[in-house]
């Protein structure tokens, strides 16, 4: 199983986002759609961010504090 990433390129309004604050975020599927964990705008109707790229990892590459964040809270989880 492979991580689904997007990097979002340009905010609503077609803002680009400054290449030094560009991240990977994870995606995930969300009501039958993809969007970012972290829930920062991205939607793959196209809602949110008008601009972003997509990437596939085996293993890491999310740079997403947020992201991050919310998947090791994830994992502190005891079942």
């Amino acid at each position: 199983m492979t991580n689904q990433l997007v990097m979002l390129t340009h905010e609503e309004g077609m803002l680009i986002i400054p290449n030094d604050e560009r991240v990977w975020c994870l995606l995930y599927a969300h009501s039958c759609d993809l969007a970012c964990l972290c829930g920062k705008g991205f939607c793959a109707e196209g809602a949110g961010a008008t601009g972003y790229k997509f990437k596939e990892a085996k293993r890491g590459g999310i740079t997403c504090p947020d992201c991050l964040r919310i998947i090791r809270d994830m994992k502190a989880v005891r079942l």
